[in-house]
C-alpha cells in the first residue's frame, strides 16, 4: 500500500504498518537471528520509536484534515471557513441598561463596580463607567376631579398592575394604601382629597427616579349620577440620582428580570441600593463546532466575503445586537418591498448605527447598494463618503393578560410578579420575523412556579381586557419577517385568582 499523500488523498501509517517496517530494518542490519520480542531491549526500542512514528503520522492527517470545514475543529475550522466568509457567532455578554444607583450626594462609584441577581448569585454585573451620585427627585403626579363625586368608585393602574377598587368616599390615606399594595411600590405618599385632587408622591423606595404615569383602570364615580372625569398628570418628574450601564462579568444568556438585579457584591462608601428597572439585552454562548458546520452546510452558496451569511456574521458579532435578519433582492427589478434590483437590506435589532454602518460597508459587495430606512455615512480608505442604509425591525407590541388560577398555600407571595418577568424576558428574547406560540412556548415559561392550577390567557396585538374571568383570547400571534415582538411591562397584566 502506498502511505502519504496520493491522488485519492492522505494515507497514513499505523502502529501495525510502523512496527513491522522497524523489525525488518533491524533484522536486515543486525540479522536474522536477533531477539525482538517485546520483552527484549530490542523489542523495547522497536516499540518506543514505532509509537513515536505513528504519534508523527497522525499529526500529518491533522493538519490535512484542518484545511477542510468538514474534518476540521476549533481554530482550524474557522480559518477554513473564512475563506467562504462565513465567521463563527462569538460569544456576547449580556447588557442591564440603565441601572439606577442610590446613594449619599457626591459618592463615586468606580467602573467595575459588581452587583448581583437576588436569590441568583452567579448572575453577576458590573458598572461599564463612573458615576457620581446626585440628589435626585421624587416623582409628584396629580389626580383631579372635575368635581368631588358622590357615589361609584375608581381603580388606578401602574406599570400593568392595577389597584383594588377605591371608592368615591376614600381618605389620602385609603388612595396611598390601595397603591403601596402594588407590586414594584411601597413608598408611595398620596395627600389631599376628592375636592382638591389627591397628590401622590413616590417616596422611599420607589422615590429619586422616573415614575410611569398613573392610569385610569376603572371610573363609575357620578355625582348626582353624573360621571366624573378624572385626569392624572404630572407635578414632577423624577431624577435619579445615578444612572449607569452594567454587562455581565460573564458570556452568555445571564439574566436578571426586572427588579432583581439588587445585591451590591462590591461594597463601595455612600452606595446603598441599586435595582435595574428596564428588561436585559441577553447574552448569548459561542457557537459550537457542530452548530457552526450546520450554519455553514445550510448557507453557502458561493465563497466570499460578501455573502448573505457572512454579513449576519459580522453583525451578530457587534456588542449589542441581538438579532439581525438580511433580505436580498437579487433581481433588477424594484421588489414587492420597495427594494431596488440588486440590493439587499438588513434589518438589524440592537447595537450602535455608526458601527453597523463601518461593518456593513466593510462587508458590501462591490455594486451592489445597501437599502432600509436609516442612512449613515461612512469614509472608506480613499477618503470618499459612502452611504450605507439599513433597517430597525418594526416593533409589533404585545398586549398580554392572564388570570393565573393558584393554590394559595403552595402559590409564592411573588409568583405574580415572578410569571410577570418570565413572560417579558421570554417575548423579548423572540427573534426578528419569529411568532408568539402561546402553546406550549409561552405557557412553559411558568413551568416551575409552584401552585398555578390553571391559565387563562388574553393576548392580542390591540389592547385586551385585564378583567379576571373575562374570555380567553388564545391564538398565535403571527410576526412577519422585518417584524419583532415587543413585550411591554405596562401591556402585560398578571391576576392571581
Amino acid at each position: 500500500m502506498a502511505f502519504g499523500l496520493s491522488a485519492t488523498g492522505l494515507e497514513i501509517k499505523r502502529l501495525a504498518d510502523i512496527k513491522p517496517e522497524i523489525e525488518n530494518v533491524l533484522r536486515q542490519r543486525l540479522g536474522n537471528s536477533i531477539n525482538l520480542l517485546p520483552e527484549t531491549v530490542f523489542g523495547q526500542i522497536v516499540g518506543v520509536f514505532a509509537d513515536r512514528e505513528a504519534e508523527i503520522w497522525e499529526l500529518i492527517e491533522d493538519v490535512y484534515h484542518s484545511q477542510y470545514p468538514d474534518d476540521a475543529e476549533g481554530v482550524s475550522l474557522y480559518n477554513a471557513a473564512a475563506f467562504n466568509g462565513i465567521e463563527i457567532i462569538d460569544a456576547a455578554k449580556s447588557v442591564q441598561k440603565n441601572q439606577l444607583l442610590f446613594g449619599d450626594v457626591g459618592a463615586s462609584i468606580p467602573i467595575n463596580t459588581q452587583f448581583s441577581v437576588d436569590g441568583n448569585p452567579d448572575a453577576k454585573f458590573k458598572t461599564r463607567n463612573t458615576v457620581i451620585l446626585v440628589a435626585g427627585l421624587n416623582a409628584i403626579q396629580a389626580i383631579n376631579f372635575a368635581i368631588a363625586p358622590d357615589g361609584g368608585s375608581f381603580s388606578l393602574r401602574h406599570r400593568g398592575f392595577v389597584t383594588s377598587l377605591i371608592p368615591y368616599s376614600a381618605t389620602a390615606a385609603d388612595v396611598q394604601n390601595a397603591l403601596n399594595a402594588l407590586v414594584r411600590l411601597s413608598g408611595v405618599v398620596v395627600t389631599g382629597d376628592f375636592a382638591s385632587g389627591f397628590t401622590v408622591e413616590f417616596d422611599g423606595a420607589d422615590g429619586l427616579q422616573p415614575q410611569d404615569l398613573l392610569a385610569v383602570q376603572t371610573n363609575t364615580l357620578t355625582e348626582e349620577s353624573d360621571p366624573v372625569l378624572m385626569t392624572i398628570a404630572h407635578d414632577q418628574v423624577g431624577e435619579v440620582q445615578g444612572i449607569v450601564d452594567l454587562e455581565a462579568l460573564e458570556t452568555g444568556p445571564i439574566d436578571a428580570p426586572i427588579g432583581t438585579l439588587t445585591v451590591i457584591d462590591t461594597p463601595v462608601s455612600g452606595l446603598t441600593s441599586t435595582i435595574n428597572v428596564e428588561s436585559t439585552t441577553i447574552g448569548r454562548n459561542r457557537e459550537t463546532d457542530v452548530q457552526f458546520k450546520a450554519r455553514r452546510k445550510e448557507t453557502l452558496a458561493v465563497g466570499g466575503n460578501a455573502t448573505l451569511e457572512a454579513i449576519r456574521s459580522r453583525i451578530l458579532n457587534l456588542e449589542g445586537v441581538t438579532n439581525a435578519f438580511i433580505f436580498e433582492n437579487d433581481t433588477l427589478e424594484t421588489d414587492g418591498d420597495g427594494r431596488p434590483g440588486k440590493s439587499y437590506e438588513s434589518v438589524i435589532d440592537g447595537g450602535t448605527t455608526a458601527l453597523i454602518a463601518e461593518t456593513l460597508w466593510k462587508s458590501k459587495p462591490a455594486g451592489i447598494r445597501t437599502h432600509g430606512v436609516l442612512t449613515e455615512s461612512v469614509l472608506d480608505s480613499q477618503g470618499v463618503s459612502r452611504v450605507i442604509r439599513f433597517s430597525r425591525p418594526t416593533q409589533v407590541a404585545i398586549f398580554l393578560s392572564l388570570d393565573l388560577t393558584i393554590d394559595p398555600v403552595e402559590f409564592p407571595s411573588n409568583g405574580a410578579l415572578t410569571a410577570k418577568n418570565r413572560v417579558l424576558s421570554w417575548g423579548n428574547a423572540l427573534a426578528i420575523g419569529q411568532d408568539v406560540i402561546v402553546y406550549p412556548r409561552l405557557i412553559s415559561q411558568f413551568a416551575d412556579i409552584p401552585g398555578i392550577l390553571d391559565v387563562r390567557v388574553r393576548i392580542d396585538k390591540v389592547p385586551v381586557s385585564n378583567t379576571p374571568g373575562d374570555p380567553a383570547l388564545d391564538d398565535n400571534i403571527n410576526i412577519l419577517p422585518f417584524e419583532v415582538a415587543s413585550f411591554a411591562e405596562s401591556n402585560t397584566v398578571v391576576n392571581a385568582l
